[in-house]
């Protein structure tokens, strides 16, 4: 369950990010909001990945 609430924080960071993004800052920071996007995205491949191995295993 820890996983799900895990991969479900970095989902919603990753949403918030581009809307605060297009709708607060208008798309000043779009570079910048795209490399913190693309950066979420690999730590929760990475974390899906580390669960899927601990599920495995067990």
């Amino acid at each position: 369950m820890r996983y799900i609430t895990g991969l479900y924080i970095i989902m919603t960071s990753i949403f918030f990010l581009n809307y605060t993004s297009v709708f607060l800052l208008n798309n000043d920071y779009s570079g910048i909001i795209s490399w913190i996007t693309g950066i979420l995205f690999l730590v929760g491949t990475v974390y899906f990945v580390g669960a899927k191995r601990e599920r495995v295993s067990e």
